[in-house]
C-alpha cells in the first residue's frame, strides 16, 4: 500500500502551551473580563458624566495589572514582575516553594521571606520543574525503580 503524501495542514497550536515556556503570564482571557467590566461602566458614565468617567480608572488599573503580572524562570534565577515592582531572586537564595490555599505560588528564600510568584499556580508545577532544570522538583513525576516494582508484583 502506498503512503499518504504529507499534508499541508498544520494542527493548531495549543493556547495553554506558550511559545516561551519560561514565561508564566496571567491568562489572556482576563482581557475578556476587562471588556465586560468596561461595558458595565457605561451606565455610570452615561448617567453621571461629570464624575462617572472616574470609574474608567478601574479597568485601566486592571489592564495594567494583567499586563505587568508575570514570572520568568531561567538559569540565573526567578524574575517576578507585579503591577508595582520587579524582583530578581537568584537560585542561591531560593529555599523552596509555598502554595497557599488561595492565590499564586510563593518563593521561600533562604532568609524565610515569602515572595509571591505572579501567575504561577499549583497546576504550573510540572512546567516550572522543567524550565528550572530540576532545581524545583516535580512532585507528580516519580521515577519507578525496576526492583521495587518487581517486588510489589510478587
Amino acid at each position: 500500500m502506498s503512503e499518504k503524501p504529507p499534508s499541508r495542514f498544520r494542527p493548531p497550536e495549543v493556547e495553554a502551551e506558550p511559545k516561551d515556556r519560561r514565561l508564566f503570564r496571567v491568562t489572556p482571557l482576563a482581557y475578556i473580563a476587562l471588556g465586560i467590566f468596561a461595558i458595565a461602566l457605561i451606565a455610570p458614565i452615561y448617567y453621571a458624566p461629570r464624575w462617572g468617567w472616574v470609574f474608567l480608572i478601574l479597568p485601566i488599573g486592571y489592564a495594567w495589572w494583567v499586563a505587568r503580572s508575570w514570572t520568568k524562570v531561567d538559569d540565573d534565577g526567578v524574575q517576578i514582575s507585579t503591577w508595582r515592582s520587579r524582583t530578581h531572586v537568584p537560585w542561591e537564595r531560593i529555599k523552596g516553594l509555598n502554595f497557599p490555599k488561595r492565590g499564586s505560588a510563593q518563593l521561600v528564600t533562604t532568609s524565610d521571606e515569602f515572595i509571591r510568584m505572579s501567575a504561577v499556580g499549583f497546576n504550573d508545577l510540572p512546567r516550572l520543574a522543567e524550565v528550572s532544570r530540576g532545581r524545583i522538583p516535580d512532585p507528580f513525576y516519580a521515577p519507578v525503580d525496576r526492583e521495587d516494582s518487581a517486588d510489589s508484583e510478587n
